[in-house]
């Protein structure tokens, strides 16, 4: 267990693109030491400029503005080498709009690695990962890792939470199956990070609207048939909307194996002090947070009767 604070520092933009005509934005930002120690599902805190127009990113000497709360992202691709760190979002209120005008050479204020559960590794079993809109974020990260990629440098630098998820992330799969999905064609931009892997893991592509080379329905219909070739060794990892998550489990659960589910939170400070990213889990104590103790959860764990669907 590490006691390691995570890094606070400037982030100097490095690229800034549009992904799917602009609802979702692909930033790449040099944090050597982000991208040095972070595990697969961690994520970072970035202080969003103020202002929406052309160049809103932060000169070294300037103050913060609004909106004042840091938002939360997760980091989607960490390469140790470069020192570069890749953030995937969708682009929807003031403070993304801020982020999505940031242009390279600007800097960004960011803390992180944070998140004290990761997504553990698969310890040479198959592994199936399930993404669905933009919870497929933080996916190609965990992909690159089971496929035997680079890991952290020096291990976790948020010390693992109540999830139990704090085992080795580094360790590669025997095998990995990607399943992806959005719900309208427009947005297969987004899984372009995933679709990258094919010849190095299987990969399959839902849209609800039947794009072409896709499956039509919801990534969960795809899940069944891919768990019974995993076989009862495989360990399922998701991100994404929570009756994905419920689904996921459901299935994860009549298979009897294994899952990390990835959960998504409103949250304030990103160190569990305001506790305002509470989810509620089966045990005691009821509740845990996700910045602190997630976000990742066994599966097992997590209480998603609310957003549960039939």
């Amino acid at each position: 267990m590490s006691g390691r604070e995570p890094w606070h520092g400037l982030g100097e933009v490095l690229e800034s693109e549009p992904v799917a005509a602009g609802r979702y934005r692909r930033l790449v930002l040099q944090a050597p030491t982000v991208a040095r120690l972070a595990l697969p599902g961690q994520f970072v805190h970035v202080l969003c400029p103020a202002g929406a127009g052309a160049g809103a990113g932060l000169r070294r000497a300037d103050p913060p503005g609004r909106p004042f709360l840091r938002r939360p992202f997760s980091i989607s691709e960490a390469d140790p080498a470069s020192g570069s760190v890749t953030l995937l979002f969708r682009v929807k209120g003031a403070g993304t709009a801020s982020l999505a005008a940031v242009r390279p050479g600007e800097v960004l204020d960011i803390v992180g690695p944070l998140g004290g559960g990761p997504f553990p590794g698969a310890g040479g079993r198959p592994a199936v990962v399930v993404g669905g809109g933009i919870g497929v974020a933080p996916l190609p990260f965990l992909v690159e890792t089971l496929l035997g990629g680079p890991g952290p440098a020096d291990g976790p630098a948020h010390a693992p939470g109540g999830s139990g998820a704090g085992s080795d992330a580094g360790a590669a799969a025997a095998s990995v199956r990607v399943l992806a999905g959005v719900a309208e064609g427009r947005d297969l931009d987004l899984l372009e990070p995933l679709q990258r892997f094919e010849g190095r893991a299987e990969v399959r592509l839902a849209t609800e609207d039947g794009a072409p080379g896709t499956v039509k329905g919801p990534v969960t219909a795809l899940l069944g048939e891919a768990l019974e070739r995993a076989g009862e060794e495989a360990v399922v990892y998701a991100c994404g909307p929570r009756a994905m998550l419920a689904a996921v489990r459901r299935l994860a659960v009549a298979a009897g194996v294994e899952a990390w589910l990835s959960v998504e939170e409103r949250m304030a400070c990103g160190v569990g002090a305001c506790r305002g990213c509470a989810v509620k889990v089966k045990g005691d104590p009821p509740y845990r947070l996700v910045c602190r103790d997630g976000p990742v959860f066994q599966a097992a764990v997590l209480d998603l009767e609310e957003g549960e669907e039939p």
